[in-house]
């Protein structure tokens, strides 16, 4: 009797292990704009950089609003990597929309490049996500 009660828990622990572990290895795609994947909605972002005297300037020609940017800066020192959020930094509501521009100080001594990612923010079951386009990336060799 207690080998079979010890048998159904171990059955039963070794379920919801195994349960948890799936639902973390399947994620549920973010949404943007009536339902399409945000992955898809990376690709049609359109976006300009410039950096002069210290300052990266970003301009969004395309439609897609960009919610935040992520930076990488390489020097001779090593690479670091920003979070910029427009949000919080410029107090835009919404990120940098259509035509928008957003302006922010890069420090560092011996700049060779800068990458900039754009971060688009979409719909979610548990509510809101942001994701980072990878694949949509604007670099400035110095």
């Amino acid at each position: 009797m207690i080998a079979t009660v010890l048998l159904i828990a171990m059955v039963i622990t070794i379920a919801l292990i195994l349960f948890l572990w799936f639902r973390n290895m399947v994620k549920e795609d973010a949404q943007k704009f009536d339902d399409e994947n945000i992955e898809i909605t990376c690709d049609k972002v359109k976006f300009r950089i410039d950096y002069s005297s210290g300052q990266l300037s970003v301009v969004n020609d395309g439609s897609i609003p960009i919610y935040a940017l992520k930076i990488g800066v390489y020097s001779k020192s090593g690479h670091t990597e920003e979070s910029k959020n427009p949000n919080e930094d410029a107090g835009m509501e919404y990120g940098i929309n259509q035509g928008g521009s957003y302006n922010t100080k890069i420090d560092g001594n011996g700049l060779e490049k800068i990458i900039v990612y754009p971060v688009l923010i979409g719909k979610a079951k548990e509510g809101t996500r942001t994701h980072v386009c990878r694949n949509n990336v604007l670099e400035i060799k110095l």
